[in-house]
């Protein structure tokens, strides 16, 4: 199972580096391939979940995803689905470097399908696209 860890020192609070990340509704200023996200408030709790709409390939794509656990100022783990239904889960979690200073830790894992061809979709692409997007 491909798996990705990107991590950013942040120059913030872990209390604001929360508020940002609890607000998903948000992701369209800080993805560029989000379009739209529907979304009841900040996540809170485990079992709230989200609609991420996103642009590819010059088509959209609508991917609804669950809380699994919640931290709150320290860990979020949510599942879902990409494109084309691969399973997808990610934890961020936030590390404390002082009062104002805030590691973000992203680690995601997916499943492609279809075997050898799901892996050569990886290599030529999908996972540079995944990293590109924790990234942003």
């Amino acid at each position: 199972m491909p798996s990705i860890c990107e991590q950013v020192d942040i120059a913030a609070s872990p209390q604001a580096v929360w508020a940002v990340l609890a607000d998903v509704s948000l992701l369209p200023e800080l993805s560029g391939s989000t379009t739209k996200v529907c979304v009841d408030g900040p996540l809170r709790e485990v079992g709230q979940t989200f609609e991420q709409t996103v642009r590819l390939a010059g088509r959209k794509w609508t991917s609804t995803w669950r809380v699994d656990s919640i931290d709150p100022v320290q860990r979020l783990h949510i599942t879902g689905e990409l494109v084309g239904g691969v399973p997808y889960r990610m934890e961020e979690r936030i590390e404390a470097i002082s009062t104002d200073r805030t590691r973000l830790v992203i680690e995601a894992d997916y499943e492609l399908p279809l075997g050898a061809f799901g892996r050569l979709a990886s290599r030529l692409g999908v996972e540079r696209r995944a990293r590109d997007e924790l990234r942003e």
